[in-house]
């Protein structure tokens, strides 16, 4: 695997590698992501999330499709 393609890489419905992960990492620290009750690898978005990424012109069914649920 070229290190372009581990630093970041889109697969399918999501990005992965380092780049994705380090994402994951800051959007849960901030608190715009959190784990759905029950789960060990699903997440949800918050309401702060959703308010910072539609602030951003994002709206969070764009970036995580028509429901709530991750993973």
């Amino acid at each position: 695997m070229s290190r372009a393609c581990g630093d970041g890489r889109r697969c399918y419905d999501h990005l992965g590698g380092r780049l994705g992960a380090g994402l994951l990492a800051l959007y849960l620290e901030k608190g715009w992501l959190e784990k759905k009750p029950g789960t060990s690898t699903a997440y949800q978005i918050t309401d702060s999330g959703r308010e910072v990424f539609g602030s951003l012109g994002l709206p969070p069914e764009y970036l995580f499709g028509s429901h709530d649920g991750l993973g």
